[in-house]
């Protein structure tokens, strides 16, 4: 077996960064449910959505074991307080709003990126940093599901994402 050993504290030794393997962007997405955030939402967006102007009521909070972090998390890194029921149907599909910070795609060091690329690396480093301010509201749509034989439901969710400002 063939070894190389370098030397503790080697003088000019540089940490190496860490690059993924090029599995794909699902691998540079983390997959954490996103965070309470605190405060509230920013009033120039809540004047934007008459549901954030009124008080939240009883019908706002979501269904037990309730899919809307899970469904969310790929879009947002955190959402404010004061989840807002939109709308229900008969079925019992109930629609939510949530407003959030966006989940922002990881830019790769400079080292682990193709060599005509890193030059440009700046730029999106630059759109991400301006797109973390930047709020998103999330519709999600929750359906509850009855469980066979146990007399619970579950739910289910599909969310659609849009910057916050588009309605300002």
């Amino acid at each position: 077996m063939l070894a190389a050993i370098a030397p503790a504290g080697a003088a000019g030794a540089k940490a190496q960064p860490v690059c993924r393997g090029s599995s794909g962007l699902s691998s540079l997405i983390e997959n954490r449910p996103p965070a309470q955030l605190p405060g509230s939402v920013d009033p120039s967006i809540a004047a934007s959505f008459g549901v954030l102007r009124r008080a939240s009521t009883a019908g706002d909070e979501p269904p037990p074991l309730n899919p809307l972090a899970e469904e969310v998390g790929d879009r947002l890194a955190g959402y404010y307080p004061g989840v807002r029921q939109l709308f229900q149907f008969p079925g019992g599909r109930r629609f939510f709003l949530v407003v959030g910070l966006p989940r922002l795609l990881p830019i790769p060091p400079a080292q682990c990126l193709p060599s005509q690329l890193r030059s440009r690396r700046k730029q999106p480093v630059e759109d991400e940093l301006k797109r973390a301010q930047e709020p998103l509201y999330c519709i999600v749509g929750v359906a509850t599901l009855p469980v066979a034989g146990s007399g619970t439901a579950t739910a289910r969710a599909s969310p659609k994402s849009t910057p916050a400002r588009a309605f300002s």
